[in-house]
């Protein structure tokens, strides 16, 4: 059986405490933080004890050591990373300041340069400049005048334009209302002469009712007749039956009394 089977969790954990104890005075000293070297060694050794005792728990304090080991690791990579961009990135702004400082410097003798032999043109250009200037306040006064009189006769264009379109415009009104007018009469005629012929078709329909009517009073006074003409020789044929009747009865009366 090996030593280490024996060995408790805590023996294991004050060795590798009593271990680092050099290690942590020096590097306090120094100023500087934890070993990543002694936290690998004290979770490599936890884990070798783990495994040797079998004790899970050491296992898992050598993973959890393990793990924030390199967490460390990766969190001091980032900060030298960093330390180094910013490092670099004073350097490229001291080299920019003292580029745009060198290009102002220059920008300014240009500029200074420039000032000078404009001065000195300028100077010496006054004389066409002047003349120029009259050229030009001539050219400014013909345009001028020219601008007047062109907008004086564009404003006899809009004003005889303007009393022609109201001459057009009145002739159209004139036009309208007397059309509106004729319209008006001939909406009258036109209602009158429909009034006429619906009096005319009304006296014409009354007209040949009653035309009907008396040709039907006088069928129906003809038919009358003619009964009352039948009824009479009715009376008349029954008459003379009688009379006959009573002829032939006298004349029976006579021979009997013969």
């Amino acid at each position: 059986m090996s030593i280490f089977s024996t060995i408790p969790r805590v023996v294991v954990g004050t060795y590798v405490k009593v271990a680092r104890i050099p290690i942590d005075t020096a590097l306090k000293l120094a100023g500087r933080d934890r070993s990543l070297a002694v936290d690998a060694a004290e979770a490599a050794v936890k884990e070798k004890a783990g495994a040797v005792t079998g004790s899970s728990e050491l296992q898992a304090e050598a993973r959890a050591r393990k793990t924030a080991t390199d967490e460390r690791r990766k969190a001091e990579q980032l900060r030298a990373r960093s330390a180094r961009t910013a490092a670099r990135a004073e350097q490229d702004h001291a080299e920019e300041q003292a580029r745009v400082t060198r290009e102002k410097r220059e920008a300014e003798q240009r500029a200074d340069t420039r000032k000078r032999n404009a001065e000195a043109k300028a100077e010496k250009g006054v004389a066409d400049e002047r003349r120029r200037a009259a050229a030009l306040e001539d050219a400014a006064s013909t345009a001028t005048r020219k601008a007047e009189k062109d907008l004086a006769a564009e404003q006899a264009r809009v004003a005889k334009e303007k009393q022609e379109a109201d001459r057009r415009a009145a002739e159209r009104k004139r036009k309208a209302e007397e059309k509106k007018k004729k319209d008006k009469a001939a909406a009258a005629k036109a209602e009158r002469e429909r009034k006429a012929a619906a009096e005319k078709a009304e006296a014409e329909k009354k007209e040949a009712l009653e035309e009907q009517e008396k040709r039907e009073r006088l069928a129906q006074l003809e038919r009358e007749a003619g009964a009352l003409a039948e009824k009479e020789e009715a009376l008349t044929a029954a008459d003379e039956a009688q009379r006959l009747k009573d002829a032939a009865a006298a004349a029976k009366a006579e021979r009997k009394g013969d």
